[in-house]
């Protein structure tokens, strides 16, 4: 009797695992298909300054050269160094960049003098970022770059 007992319980255990062990192996062949980074499209940012002539404000565009559309991207620009009055930070949102098109972005008015550094990043959802730094003189309305 025990004999019995003994083998219809490992007959059990056996025919219960080989299901298990084989839907657990399809499970781990979707989970790897479905994280295959390499092959998702993603958006690439870039962002470039517009050097307008005696601007009172700074300008930058900011490209998707990826292959998505970036969505919820976050900007700013900052200015470090110099006395400055008006336009040291200057942040924005732009909810989405399709696939191969731009976006320009512009700080504020900004009024100071002396030497600054202007930094431009933009950043979005979907991890991409691009950060460029720049040198100016700034003479109270005036913005002239090195």
């Amino acid at each position: 009797m025990n004999k019995k007992i003994i083998s219809v319980f490992i007959c059990l255990l056996f025919m219960g695992m080989i299901p298990v062990a084989s839907g657990m192996n399809n499970h781990k062949d979707k989970i790897f298909d479905n994280n295959r980074i390499e092959d998702m499209p993603s958006p690439v940012i870039e962002v470039e300054l517009t050097q307008d002539v005696y601007s009172y404000s700074i300008t930058a565009v900011i490209k998707n050269v990826g292959d998505a559309d970036a969505t919820k991207v976050n900007w700013s620009i900052t200015l470090d160094g110099g006395f400055i009055l008006f336009g040291r930070v200057t942040t924005g949102r732009m909810m989405v960049i399709p696939l191969g098109e731009n976006a320009t972005v512009r700080s504020g008015l900004v009024i100071g003098f002396g030497i600054v550094t202007i930094t431009i990043t933009a950043e979005c959802a979907e991890g991409s970022s691009d950060t460029k730094t720049w040198k100016a003189f700034i003479w109270l309305l005036y913005i002239y770059f090195i």
